[in-house]
């Protein structure tokens, strides 16, 4: 079986696997927990009356701090070690591995499967949440713009941060324990570093694509020494395909005991 016909069939199987999972069960509470926060925001707004105290304000301070610092590289780590893990766990890799397709195939095709299925799963908690929170603004064309901005920045982070733990998942062990160190600890300190070194990290690339100057109606409130919108994307996008590719090289490869 050659490459395409294999991928899509792996990619077919397991994007319906994927939603039957605990996992992604607790995905889901987790991306709409802002929504959650938001209608118990309105509750007390009710008998609060505060400016500083409305759903807008609120969701423009939690979503860049929840969203791109906690939930996406939780979401990344899980499911890109997942591909290689459940596998292992289960003793199933040998069944994968002997049928007659490219063991790439198998290995980005299981992968694209979990990304389409988390990215489906934070866009649906994302949108849920700005709309319940701008709702009195949505006609306004720049919260809309600054918003899509956001949830191109999460999908493209989604995708690195997933590309990278699937690299390294296929040749370490306890790649989960590394992946949260990396991002709660090397990322957390580093990020906010001056100079070069904050771009040693992929989520100064990430924060560099979303507007960096809090106005009236912006939804987001970032602060750092951003690169360049384009100079960002690129770097994403090169170290999403080198991580993949090295994955793709290392599975094809290497012998793995079950």
């Amino acid at each position: 079986m050659s490459f395409f016909p294999a991928f899509g069939a792996v990619f077919a199987i397991f994007i319906r696997l994927g939603f039957r999972k605990k996992r992604t069960r607790l995905f889901v509470f987790l991306a709409f927990l802002p929504l959650l926060l938001l209608a118990v925001i309105a509750i007390v707004g009710a008998f609060v009356e505060s400016r500083d105290f409305s759903a807008p304000i609120f969701f423009s301070k939690i979503a860049p701090t929840y969203y791109l610092q906690f939930l996406v590289g939780i979401m990344a780590v899980f499911f890109s070690t997942s591909v290689l893990a459940e596998e292992l766990d289960d003793k199933t890799l040998p069944y994968l591995t002997s049928r007659p397709a490219p063991r790439g195939a198998v290995l980005l095709g299981k992968f694209t499967a979990y990304f389409a299925q988390m990215g489906a799963v934070l866009m649906a908690g994302v949108i849920c949440s700005f709309v319940a929170a701008n709702w009195e603004r949505l006609d306004r064309w720049v919260v809309w713009a600054d918003f899509l901005q956001f949830c191109f920045a999460l999908l493209l982070a989604l995708l690195t941060y997933g590309a990278v733990f699937l690299c390294l998942s296929t040749f370490m062990k306890r790649t989960i324990l590394f992946g949260l160190v990396y991002l709660f600890g090397f990322e957390s300190f580093v990020q906010y570093l001056p100079g070069f070194t904050q771009k040693l990290t992929i989520i100064h690339y990430v924060k560099s694509l979303i507007p960096q100057v809090a106005v009236e109606y912006s939804f987001l409130v970032v602060r750092l020494q951003p690169s360049s919108l384009s100079g960002s994307i690129l770097t994403l996008l090169f170290v999403s395909l080198a991580f993949l590719a090295l994955g793709w090289l290392v599975f094809s490869r290497k012998e793995y005991v079950v």
